[in-house]
């Protein structure tokens, strides 16, 4: 009962954020999201296009044709945290990470720091930018670059 209870205010919450939002979106792709936002906590281990069609009550294709679909992300996230992050004191936070990635393929792949090694190695760069409340030690990331 525990369980069930936290996903159901879960979705209530993003439920009411996707409401609030400026950018019109129709009821096919709300209805995705919902059905994303409750499986990414559900599914146990990777979480992939087959995993989302075996566990949701869509198809796989679903799936793959609404995440190549443009989302505004900073916006939905900002919209939940102001529902979230309720301190009066924010700030940004800008976070440089590093995916290391090999092949010839992968678009963008070059030299990056990596804390961790301490040394440029190959793969990705990301940066995450979030927003913190300095009150009540709380953070939601807003984006990933």
């Amino acid at each position: 009962m525990y369980k069930t209870g936290i996903l159901n205010q879960y979705r209530g919450i993003c439920g009411d954020v996707l409401i609030e939002l400026t950018t019109k979106l129709n009821k096919s792709f709300k209805s995705f999201l919902m059905q994303t936002f409750i499986l990414y906590p559900v599914i146990p281990g990777r979480i992939n296009f087959l995993q989302l069609g075996r566990y949701g009550k869509s198809c796989e294709q679903r799936f793959r044709r609404n995440f190549s679909k443009d989302f505004d992300w900073p916006e939905f996230n900002l919209s939940l945290s102001d529902r979230m992050l309720t301190g009066d004191r924010k700030a940004i936070a800008i976070d440089p990470g590093y995916i290391s990635k090999s092949g010839k393929n992968t678009p963008w792949i070059g030299y990056f720091r990596s804390g961790a090694a301490g040394q440029a190695k190959r793969g990705l760069g990301i940066s995450g930018i979030s927003l913190i409340d300095v009150d009540n030690k709380d953070c939601i990331s807003l984006q990933a670059v």
